[in-house]
């Protein structure tokens, strides 16, 4: 399932820290930046999560809103990118991962594929966030407010930027 894929990822990153020298450095490089631009209290146990929150949703965001050069593009995609190089500089082989998803994924594009509207292909993948936020990190969801911020202020707040 992929709550269980997303705690093995989150323990392999864990013990990563305790001895891949290239993803501690990128890794601490990134939590200064979080703490910089996002967040000075920010925890690298949630810096944790959000590459594998990235890890697991970053496929879907290329393909839902047909955008190939997200992690370019976005410039804290761009970062986590950088972290995962160095993840998998030893030990993590990110195809193999994402073979894995394969069936998710695809399931998930097919349901998106009729989607044409920008905003309709937002609340897909708030739908999608929110069933994989409860069941990997119910925590997560609560502190992210996704269960609980109806889809209409999401797009209010979004329009409003």
């Amino acid at each position: 399932s992929i709550p269980d894929l997303a705690q093995g990822l989150l323990q392999r990153i864990r013990e990563e820290h305790a001895k891949n020298k290239p993803f501690v450095a990128a890794f601490s490089a990134f939590l200064d930046q979080c703490r910089t631009s996002l967040d000075p209290t920010i925890s690298s146990e949630t810096v944790d999560e959000m590459l594998v929150q990235h890890l697991l949703t970053e496929r879907l965001f290329r393909t839902v809103f047909n955008n190939p050069d997200f992690t370019r593009r976005n410039v804290i995609a761009s970062e986590i990118e950088r972290v995962i190089e160095a993840l998998m500089s030893r030990a993590f082989d990110r195809n193999e991962f994402g073979r894995r998803l394969d069936r998710f994924y695809v399931a998930i594009e097919n349901a998106a594929k009729g989607l044409d509207d920008w905003s309709e292909k937002q609340r897909f993948l708030n739908t999608v966030y929110e069933r994989f936020f409860q069941g990997f990190s119910k925590k997560q969801a609560d502190v992210h407010g996704i269960v609980y911020t109806p889809q209409e202020i999401v797009d209010f707040m979004c329009a409003s930027v």
